[in-house]
């Protein structure tokens, strides 16, 4: 399975945008189609030989410029990043992000399709989809403000190959999770392919099986943090939702799935995550008392 990537870039002026467009697909030579109708009308695009497609689409209040590629090379990827660096510059760009895709399972986003490797947002954009912008630290290697209020956001640079660019999003991904607003997470919860799995089934567990509850249809862990498991992992998140999206446990009806804390502070630093993938967080109070969690 290859990796694709896609930039865009959301543009305010009609000149500086054609002079992307072209800019982005110069480096391709050969034939190519032309797929849609002039920019005045519903957008333009050109598809060269079923492996790069570039567009510009009009929208009220912007253009958005795109470009695609199916299989990306350690060409294509430098091109993609030269041209997000040179068309952040233009004084008409309202943002701009550069995604890969590689059909990622398990593996948490929060803007659109993708995952995001490099991306120059306003902050309000950010203020959207996070509670906590700090979290942004843990995931991207780069975040850089900028004078005009928006931020430049960075990681897996010059990274091609579908399994390294796994392996720089995978830690990242999970610890920004927890720092997200009420339904900002997507995870496709799937099988890993073969060649991931040593990336995503890292680390020690943190959540340890208590067992079915039948009277309850409910299936509960527990979670104590510490040296070996600070956090809990991705594919602990995982593998719990995925248990109750099952429906059932080995064989009986099951409708609900718990965590149960022994210690407040680290229910209140993991729920975001859990609640967002449908898991009950519970914990003691230091009366002893057991409560559950809510938003």
């Amino acid at each position: 399975m290859t990796c694709t990537a896609k930039l865009m870039c959301f543009h305010t002026d009609l000149a500086q945008a054609l002079v992307a467009l072209r800019a982005w697909a110069a480096p391709f030579s050969g034939p190519h189609e032309r797929i849609s109708q002039p920019v005045e009308e519903d957008g333009f695009s050109l598809s060269f030989d079923d492996q790069v497609r570039v567009s510009l689409l009009p929208y009220p209040d912007y253009l958005q410029i795109s470009i695609f590629v199916t299989t990306v090379s350690a060409e294509h990827l430098a091109h993609l990043e030269a041209c997000f660096d040179r068309v952040v510059a233009d004084s008409g760009t309202l943002g701009a992000v550069l995604y890969r895709d590689g059909a990622y399972r398990c593996l948490p986003r929060f803007f659109g399709n993708g995952w995001v490797v490099r991306a120059q947002l306003h902050a309000e954009n950010l203020e959207r989809v996070f509670r906590d912008q700090q979290v942004l630290t843990r995931g991207f290697d780069r975040v850089e403000p900028r004078p005009d209020g928006r931020f430049l956001l960075v990681r897996a640079e010059g990274v091609v190959e579908r399994v390294a660019v796994r392996e720089a999003l995978e830690e990242g991904a999970w610890a920004m999770t927890r720092g997200l607003k009420q339904g900002r997470l997507k995870v496709t919860i799937s099988s890993i392919l073969k060649d991931e799995q040593a990336i995503h089934f890292r680390g020690s567990a943190a959540l340890e099986p208590v067992g079915y509850l039948p009277e309850e249809r409910c299936f509960e862990f527990s979670c104590l943090l510490g040296p070996e498991a600070p956090e809990i992992r991705g594919w602990e998140f995982c593998q719990a939702a995925q248990m109750l999206r099952s429906g059932s446990f080995e064989g009986q009806a099951l409708e609900r799935v718990r965590v149960v804390f022994l210690e407040a502070a680290h229910a209140h630093a993991e729920k975001r995550s859990l609640l967002e993938l449908g898991l009950e967080v519970w914990c003691y109070t230091e009366a002893g008392e057991l409560r559950r969690l809510e938003d």
